[in-house]
């Protein structure tokens, strides 16, 4: 994507591959994660790109979009694939078994809890952030990541008690 100017083009090098870490933890798959950090980052360009000096909360601005933008798409039943492929993960890297597991577990979510949960967890949101991006009240983002914490631990204690049968 060309990015046209110096300033908007900094922030797409540097905030791209948290963007795309964000969004593959969110999407389960590498493919639908880049779609998705190419739909926000031209939504941000067309709202900032010739804006000089950049707005502060670019970043935020950019959690947010991915966050809507990730749990509006499972809404469109036409979106949605009726039989989904396992979910990616580089079989070369040592933890992949961990990788496929935790993507497994993720994708048992709702959008919203799987995106309450990553955002918290992995861009160290704190719940006010997190409603800000969903544009919903605090106790509501609090709720999501709440249980969807507790649905990943009993998913985690299954996957346990599963090994320990063999």
């Amino acid at each position: 994507m060309d990015t046209g100017g110096e300033p908007f083009g900094a922030f797409v090098a540097e905030a791209t591959p948290g963007l795309l870490r964000t969004a593959y933890l969110l999407t389960g798959r590498a493919d639908r994660a880049g779609e998705l950090v190419e739909s926000v980052l031209a939504r941000l360009w067309l709202a900032y790109g010739t804006t000089d000096p950049l707005p502060g909360d670019l970043p935020d601005c950019a959690r947010r979009v991915l966050a809507r933008l990730a749990t509006s798409r499972w809404r469109q039943p036409w979106r949605r694939p009726d039989a989904d492929p396992a979910p990616d993960a580089d079989p070369g890297t040592p933890d992949a078994g961990e990788e496929q597991r935790l993507l497994r577990h993720l994708a048992q979510l709702t959008p919203r809890q799987r995106a309450a949960l990553v955002l918290h967890h992995l861009d160290g949101l704190d719940d006010a952030s997190v409603a800000a991006a969903f544009g919903c009240r605090v106790g509501q983002a609090a709720r999501y990541r709440r249980t969807a914490t507790t649905r990943m631990h009993d998913l985690a204690a299954g996957d346990v008690i599963e090994t320990a049968a063999w």
